[in-house]
């Protein structure tokens, strides 16, 4: 029962945070503010659950989905960077 306690705290933290994304950007105006295929709470919880290995890797395991892996392979490099 603890375990499913935390992870329903873990998850509606997610929630929240992404309900007032604005606060955590560095560009409210413009970070986060479109639909994006990787949205902000995909985001969190991907990067919550890596495990250091290698980034690839990484994307493997969380996305089962072809279409969204290739995506994001790509283009969370880029959103580090930014």
């Amino acid at each position: 029962m603890i375990p499913d306690k935390i992870l329903n705290v873990f998850n509606r933290s997610i929630k929240m945070v992404c309900s007032n994304i604005a606060c955590y950007c560095n560009d409210p105006v413009s970070d986060f503010t479109r639909k994006r295929k990787l949205p902000a709470e995909t985001l969190i919880h991907f990067i919550v659950q890596m495990q250091s290995k290698s980034l690839n890797s990484e994307l493997c395991e969380y996305f089962t989905d072809l279409d969204s892996l290739l995506y994001c392979i790509g283009s969370l490099p880029a959103k580090r960077q930014a």
